[in-house]
């Protein structure tokens, strides 16, 4: 009975294996993602504080000349009030971002093992790309990749399969026992017989029944866990999906609409300033615009990448829907097909 039981426990001990592995490895993403996020806010944070450094160097060198013409009579006080609250507000949305930096910096050292450190230091945002977002995923392509890769799913599904062997091994169990040997018999004429023999003992009062019954309850609720996985993650993935792809769409109407129209009201502005036709509120009412225009869009595009980052993480990795094999990939349920 012990050669019969081997394959079953083979199997259960190679479930629960990767179970534990895919367990591990699933917090260990997890970690990453979120390292990789939180250098994104770095990133992000200290693009806006560059952006909002930029506007207040520039109002606060338009306030001077306006002063100058108040002082002569070429500028009324209401202009310079006017450019003054332009730049306190500006210096505290500065000082903001400043802070946003600072905060993003230090969250980051605790989360790398290194709160003790100073926040002295600039990360390296090559790997951003503050003007443009990649391309958009399909729906179906985010489900097919999560059925895929995500991990805490496939060690569900591996538990599923270690409660399976377990009840192929009760089944085995109910089995009677079996042995084998040689036996000798020792004939007349001092000759000795060599003969194989088989000892059948049938479980009489024990046919393994609860223990049986045990197995199979268990294997329902791995096998019911493992749907339940299968259908949170689908559905987080399809939830990230459905807010990336509208803060995606938010970010292209800034790229397509939004900017170009504050860009072309500030080159007017500038132009009609040269030419006398306009004052210099107007101008800094222009430049104010533009500036404000980008550190929105810049704040819009940290919103669709921390989303981005939240959809990789929901669908078990990152987004690359090659290494999706069609003959090897889960297939969908009918009701998620649909």
């Amino acid at each position: 009975a012990a050669i019969w039981q081997r394959p079953a426990k083979v199997s259960r001990a190679e479930a629960e294996l990767q179970q534990r592995i895919l367990t591990v490895s699933d917090a260990a993403l997890r970690l990453v993602e979120e390292v990789r996020g939180s250098f994104a806010d770095v990133a992000f944070a200290e693009r806006g504080e560059a952006l909002a450094r930029e506007n207040v160097t520039l109002l606060e060198q338009a306030l001077e000349p306006l002063r100058d013409r108040f002082a002569v009579g070429e500028a009324s006080r209401l202009d310079v009030t006017r450019a003054e609250y332009t730049l306190l507000t500006a210096r505290t949305q500065l000082t903001d971002r400043i802070r946003a930096r600072s905060t993003a910096q230090r969250r980051l050292l605790a989360l790398i093992g290194r709160a003790p450190a100073n926040v002295d230091w600039h990360c390296d945002d090559t790997a951003f790309s503050f003007d443009q977002s990649p391309p958009l995923p399909t729906e179906e392509a985010v489900i097919a990749l999560t059925l895929a890769q995500r991990l805490d799913v496939a060690a569900a599904r591996s538990m599923s399969s270690a409660r399976a062997a377990d009840l192929d091994l009760e089944d085995v169990n109910r089995l009677p026992d079996v042995s084998a040997g040689v036996g000798f018999q020792e004939n007349f004429g001092d000759r000795q017989g060599v003969f194989p023999t088989v000892n059948v003992t049938p479980k009489l009062f024990d046919d393994n029944s609860a223990r049986r019954a045990r197995a199979q309850s268990l294997y329902e609720q791995a096998r019911l866990a493992a749907e339940h996985a299968q259908e949170t993650a689908i559905g987080e993935a399809r939830s990230a999906w459905t807010s990336y792809v509208s803060q995606h769409s938010v970010v292209a109407r800034y790229d397509d609409a939004i900017l170009p129209v504050v860009l072309e009201q500030r080159d007017l502005a500038r132009e009609a300033f040269r030419a006398g036709e306009t004052d210099l509120t107007v101008l800094l009412d222009a430049e104010h615009a533009f500036n404000a225009a980008r550190l929105d869009r810049l704040d819009r595009h940290h919103t669709a990448t921390r989303l981005r980052y939240e959809l990789e993480r929901t669908v078990g990795g990152s987004l690359n829907f090659e290494s999706i094999s069609h003959d090897d990939a889960t297939p969908l349920p009918p009701e998620v097909a649909r």
